[in-house]
């Protein structure tokens, strides 16, 4: 037997990484999808010495194989190396070292040292193609460290991956329950949205019943908004630009400050916005012609960590129909700890949309 509390969700995404553990009283978490390499190895130097290299922010310490550190956590832009780090934005992103470096940061953040069932999530686009290799590649033991630097292991018992607009979908339903006794299956058409940092996806879902026709995903995510008002950004500003620019503008978005600091004093990215919104009506507009009519929805959902930019605009696009911003930084995680306390309770696959996406 094992305490619901040990399952954990870990949404590792081009953006950012989040987590949550099974308790209940557990909030969801996050840290950017960034890592910074340590050039020593575990095999070079004692664990100990790296710890000490460390900066005295907030950064765990995690190895990727072959003896190789990385170092991730909230505040990996003030880490020594942090000018070497840099997001993967790569359908082959859960592939790569820095993946597997942002999921042992989490559950070193977690404090776990046994995980019964541990959710992680890819794209539309990947999933089909991805999720087995995944859950394969991420299940067994993982060697942590914690903040001494002592070595510890954490064994992960089982791993289930699942569509990250689903896992969505997943907290739409239980958010819509009855004083959350039970699992709304019947329920409103709904047109979910999920706005990342590198995609968009989107499903169309009633009840338990996923609409694959009506479901997809596109390479229009936060990441070529922020980047297409960087770009603007530099015409007009001719002193030199700090490796976290891109950082800077996203958090001004997510925020609605609008503004970011550079060398002590504010500057505003207001101006720059018209520009951005244009290149956001591309992906809403192949969105809904994927979607096609949408006179049979009654709920449109935006989530994801680009949904306050993108939520007013896809209420311009769809302007007939109801649109909602839903839990948008945390709905994907939140949903996926909801899917590992299902699975964990199940001996078999617990039955949900995400056996539909994979179809």
């Amino acid at each position: 037997m094992f305490n619901l509390n040990e399952v954990c969700a870990v949404d590792v995404g081009f953006g950012y990484t989040k987590y949550q553990s099974g308790n209940a009283n557990g909030v969801p978490s996050q840290f950017p999808s960034v890592v910074a390499e340590v050039r020593e190895k575990v095999n070079d130097i004692s664990v100990t010495s790296a710890v000490a290299y460390a900066p005295t922010s907030d950064t765990v310490l995690v190895t990727v194989g072959d003896g190789g550190l990385r170092r991730v956590g909230p505040s990996i832009f003030n880490c020594v190396a942090s000018n070497s780090s840099h997001r993967i934005l790569d359908p082959n992103y859960s592939k790569t070292k820095e993946y597997l470096a942002l999921l042992r940061g989490a559950l070193t953040y977690m404090n776990v040292t046994r995980v019964p069932v541990l959710v992680l999530s890819l794209p539309l686009s990947t999933y089909k193609s991805r999720r087995v290799a995944l859950a394969s590649s991420m299940q067994g033991t993982h060697s942590l460290f914690r903040p001494t630097g002592e070595q510890y292991i954490c064994n992960v018992q089982r791993v289930e991956v699942v569509p990250q607009p689903i896992a969505a979908y997943f907290h739409y339903l239980f958010t819509r329950i009855n004083d959350g006794k039970g699992l709304d299956t019947s329920g409103k058409k709904v047109l979910l949205i999920d706005v990342g940092f590198y995609t968009i996806d989107w499903v169309v879902a009633q009840g338990m019943n996923i609409n694959a026709e009506r479901s997809a995903a596109n390479n229009g995510g936060m990441n070529y908004i922020v980047k297409e008002i960087a770009e603007e950004f530099t015409k007009d500003y001719n002193d030199p630009l700090p490796s976290e620019f891109l950082q800077m503008v996203d958090d001004a978005l997510a925020n609605q400050s609008y503004t970011v600091e550079l060398y002590g004093k504010r500057h505003s990215i207001k101006q720059y916005l018209s520009g951005a919104e244009r290149r956001a009506r591309l992906p809403i507009t192949a969105l809904k012609n994927s979607v096609g009519d949408t006179a049979d929805i009654s709920d449109i959902v935006v989530c994801g960590g680009g949904a306050t930019f993108f939520a007013p605009i896809v209420r311009e696009m769809f302007k007939n129909n109801i649109v909602n911003v839903e839990n948008s930084q945390f709905a994907i995680v939140s949903g996926m700890r909801l899917m590992a306390l299902e699975f964990a309770k199940e001996k078999k696959a617990v039955p949900t949309p995400a056996a539909q996406a994979a179809e």
